[in-house]
């Protein structure tokens, strides 16, 4: 279970003033709190935003600025740490979660794709990271025998994050490989939407479908094994008959070898005619493949290199806002002090009874109420400000973010 919203926060905020339990003005004044916590968590995602973008900079195959340091091509001030740090802390914010080795070596090993192997020489990247967020179950089919239609169920992650940090120019030469689609030495980063679980590969820039050796056995192997004894048994020792024969002075057309080369040749046209279609039959996987990329891409593609920052910034701070203003609605309406364990359980259970189940990310929410000032945690129980000590707080907080004046 992910700590994910899955609620757009207008009606989290509709749903919590639905309750008929407000008091006559407080359902004004905590719709006030939420605007004034809506400005505040924007400015801090607008930060965050002017700092991203700044580390990324240097490494954004995109950039179209020039360097005034007096360096040549790139700025030399690369710091892929201090990005990744600020990537993570979005990343955190906004509940995605980090897709482990283990995890994507099994996605690779269980995939649902078009019966392709899929070559991906991880050894490219400087740093790979691919992050998820949301799950559903669709129904898919994925064959059909004559008017028989196969359906099976596709396990779908609702937002993907891809980072690719590429390594510098010098590893793709000493390798030899030229024509790259991408910029060695920068950073890629894609943002997509419903990818398959067991298809998280496909989604790799240098993911290219490839014949492994069994497929090549499979392919070649009833050449090799019905090729070569037609070949010996009959069309050689044929072919080297007749061509004695004609030496000779012999009437080809009438001899007894001319039938055994002839039946010969015919068979070995058959297995070509069957190597061919199956040759056909992987080229059309291949082709599927790519048309498969060409639609993700257009379809399922949400953000790319720069542009995917608003995307996962505007969805931190929903989730921000979210997880703030549930855990002070409850702890403001509690007839007492809750611990943490409480106030997690009544905020999972209010919305299991509205259809959605989630594990709700606690300990995260009152750490931001703490830092606003609005919550205190006392003898392992927490308490919020009253509604209007919690406005005036945060509306000093807003009023104090600038003091050129002072």
């Amino acid at each position: 279970m992910e700590h994910f919203i899955p609620v757009d926060k207008a009606q989290v905020l509709a749903q919590l003033l639905a309750d008929p339990a407000w008091k006559k003005g407080e359902a004004a004044a905590f719709r006030e709190l939420f605007e004034l916590l809506e400005h505040f968590f924007h400015n801090e995602a607008y930060r965050l935003n002017r700092e991203l973008k700044n580390r990324y900079a240097p490494i954004d195959p995109d950039r179209d600025l020039r360097d005034l340091s007096g360096q040549a091509g790139r700025t030399a001030k690369v710091d892929p740490a201090g990005f990744r740090r600020s990537l993570d802390q979005v990343l955190k914010g906004g509940n995605y979660r980090v897709v482990g080795a283990a995890e994507l070596d099994a996605a690779f090993a269980a995939s649902d794709l078009v019966g392709l192997k899929l070559s991906i020489d991880l050894e490219d990247y400087d740093e790979l990271l691919i992050a998820v967020r949301g799950h559903r179950t669709v129904t898919e089919t994925v064959g059909r025998l004559f008017f028989l239609k196969k359906e099976i169920a596709v396990e779908l992650h609702e937002r993907v994050l891809l980072y690719a940090r590429w390594k510098p120019a010098d590893y793709f030469a000493a390798k030899k490989r030229r024509g790259l689609p991408f910029v060695p030495g920068t950073g890629n980063l894609k943002l997509f939407k419903d990818v398959p679980k067991n298809d998280l590969e496909t989604i790799l820039p240098n993911a290219v479908p490839r014949m492994n050796l069994l497929d090549k056995i499979l392919l070649f192997g009833p050449g090799i094994g019905g090729g070569i004894p037609i070949l010996t048994a009959k069309v050689v020792p044929a072919v080297l008959g007749l061509a004695l024969a004609w030496k000779s002075g012999e009437a080809l057309r009438g001899h007894k070898l001319y039938q055994g080369m002839m039946e010969g040749l015919l068979a070995l046209g058959v297995l070509f005619g069957y190597l061919f279609r199956q040759y056909n039959g992987y080229v059309a996987k291949k082709i599927k493949f790519a048309k498969m990329l060409t639609e993700s891409l257009y379809f399922k593609a949400l953000g790319n290199n720069a542009g995917v920052f608003h995307a996962l910034l505007d969805a931190a701070e929903d989730e921000e806002q979210k997880e703030t203003i549930l855990a002070y609605a409850f702890l403001l309406r509690a007839e007492r002090p809750l611990t943490m364990k409480e106030l997690d359980g009544r905020i999972e259970a209010w919305f299991a009874a509205r259809g959605v189940n989630l594990d709700f990310e606690v300990d995260d929410a009152l750490a931001k109420l703490a830092r606003l000032g609005l919550g205190k945690k006392r003898g392992g129980k927490w308490t919020v400000l009253p509604l209007e000590k919690a406005k005036r707080r945060v509306d000093w907080l807003w009023d104090n973010l600038f003091t050129f004046n002072r």
